[in-house]
């Protein structure tokens, strides 16, 4: 249901938080993503950061709910203001770039390499105390500006919150090192493409030092914390943001604001507290989705394509999450009785009020709501760039690993193609004028590369229905095609003519291309494309182009 004071809820988190990501995001690639509803989140969930004395859980309990915060924080979202996803992790799509991806054979110079392990060294010095600064400043600069969104001009002490804001800023630069990490990681991302093989390798053995198996679903994931560690404890409370909408707020926000009609509450005040809490993924480097170093060896659609609404299979990332607790909600009129929220709460049924979820609320008194538990409100999500974005004049160079049908392979990627073999399994299917099986002796050629065309005939008759035959091998070595321009070449097929005494159909179940490379002394099965279709002169359809 819709609601005013939700509305204004949701607002006012959005402002508070992006623009607080942008002090820290000069690009301005963030976005929120609510949690419709809430996710709620127990201590117990949490506890598995301490130590075992303090978490007073067992190893498979701490493994259990490190494993279960793993993937809810690594699911990759879509480009939306409401979080959803369809299942995906992040850490698949990582491990396929590191696995998969073209990396540029460039070599640093020995002094390149020296200033490089510096840069990463300085950063593995200062990175506690560049994190709790950081933190410091980032907590200071949202409760400016809560403040500033919340109170009118004039009813509050501006100089004196913003003197807050500035500290934080200088204590994070001076006891953070923030200028001399921040110089670190561009020397880093200077200096790594023009070694690219050895970071890469650094960051396969990042990835794989991360990996983790739950025992109790057998399935792997891998390391994913939070930063601060004890947000969620007792003597974190101050670190805590305390948002009130009174109604005067509320009203006046959605003054201008159409399309918030249809209350069902009316709420005429709404306290919650606030913590931004930041994802620490050990295993990942960012600077791989903007680096210009890798590329795909295939057709595969791009991570993203960059653009304000952006397409592709990772178009951002969550980095932070917004939690809330204590929540207190309140209205006046006696219309709120009969809401449907307080009767399901009266019930003791689950409901939810947009982002809030209200599982385990309590009624207090006639008129207010009380939720103490920990929820996550809204997700911080990183756009990505376009990605992969190579930079051309990079030497290209070296093996490739080639996702093709039959498994990863590395070979070497300027290695000729010099045979293929083409396989097509007809199927039984019949057009509705004909009772004949859908499969003749009928002339049928292939081609790649927009060579020659082959035609495909054995002994005896050819593509009878279902039927799988197997046609070559072809010589492909004087068409200059090589491994890595396989996938970047036509592969086509045609029936030419028929019989005159045979149905002019043909149905293609699947077709499959296998290669031999010059170099390897086997077949390599390329691709398998399936579902291809008719094949009816009658109608036009006699061609395909399979890629």
């Amino acid at each position: 249901m819709t609601n005013k004071a939700i509305s204004a809820l949701m607002a006012k988190v959005k402002e508070i938080f992006t623009t607080v990501a942008s002090e820290v995001d000069t690009e301005g690639s963030t976005f929120l993503a609510f949690t419709i509803p809430g996710i709620p989140m127990s201590p117990r969930d949490l506890d598995f950061s301490l130590s075992s004395n303090e978490a007073g859980l067992t190893p498979q309990q701490a493994l259990n709910a490190e494993f279960n915060f793993a993937y809810q924080v690594n699911s990759i979202p879509e480009f939306s203001p409401r979080w959803n996803s369809d299942g995906r992790l992040l850490w698949s799509e990582y491990k396929t770039i590191l696995s998969q991806a073209l990396v540029a054979s460039n070599q640093a110079t020995p002094a390149e390499i020296e200033q490089l392990q510096q840069a990463k060294n300085l950063i593995k010095q200062y990175s506690d105390a560049y994190r709790v600064y950081q933190q410091a400043y980032v907590q200071a600069q949202i409760k400016y500006n809560t403040i500033k969104l919340t109170h009118a001009s004039g009813s509050w002490n501006e100089s004196s919150e913003k003197a807050q804001v500035d500290a934080a800023k200088n204590d994070w630069v001076n006891k953070g090192y923030k200028n001399e990490v921040d110089r670190a990681y561009v020397t880093i991302d200077q200096l790594t493409g023009r070694s690219p093989f050895l970071s890469w390798g650094e960051w396969k053995d990042q990835f794989e030092q991360s990996k983790q198996t739950d025992l109790k679903t057998n399935q792997e994931f891998y390391q994913t914390y939070f930063y601060p560690e004890n947000f969620y404890k007792p003597d974190a409370k101050n670190q805590w943001l305390r948002l009130v909408l009174n109604s005067e707020y509320i009203e006046k926000f959605n003054s201008s604001d159409t399309g918030t009609s249809g209350d069902d509450l009316p709420i005429s005040r709404l306290e919650v507290d606030l913590m931004r809490v930041q994802i620490v993924r050990p295993w990942l480097n960012p600077s791989l989705f903007s680096s210009e170093f890798w590329q795909w060896t295939d057709r595969r659609s791009l991570l993203s394509d960059g653009n304000p609404q952006p397409k592709g299979s990772l178009v951002a990332y969550a980095t932070s999450i917004v939690f809330t607790r204590q929540l207190k909600i309140e209205w006046q009129s006696s219309l709120g009785e009969n809401s449907e929220v307080v009767q399901q709460i009266k019930q003791g049924k689950s409901t939810s009020l947009g982002p809030l979820s209200l599982e385990n609320a309590t009624l207090s008194g006639s008129n207010s709501i009380q939720s103490q538990g920990m929820q996550i409100l809204a997700f911080i999500c990183e756009k990505l760039p376009k990605a992969p974005n190579p930079d051309s004049s990079l030497a290209w160079t070296g093996p490739i690993v080639v996702n093709w049908q039959d498994g990863n392979h590395t070979l070497d990627r300027t290695a000729k193609i010099s045979q293929v073999k083409v396989t097509i399994r007809t199927g039984g299917e019949t057009l509705p004028s004909s009772s004949d099986g859908a499969g003749t002796d009928s002339y049928v050629s292939f081609r790649v590369a927009h060579e020659d065309w082959w035609a495909l005939d054995n002994p005896g008759n050819d593509f009878e229905a279902n039927t799988t035959e197997t046609y070559g091998p072809f010589n492909t070595s004087n068409f200059n095609l090589k491994v890595d321009r396989l996938f970047q070449v036509p592969v086509e097929l045609k029936l030419e003519k028929y019989w005159a005494d045979a149905w002019p159909a043909w149905y293609v179940e699947w077709v499959q291309l296998e290669v031999k490379v010059e170099g390897y002394d086997r077949w390599f099965a390329y691709k398998k494309w399936e579902n291809v279709g008719w094949l009816n002169p009658s109608n036009g359809t006699n061609y395909r182009k399979l890629q």
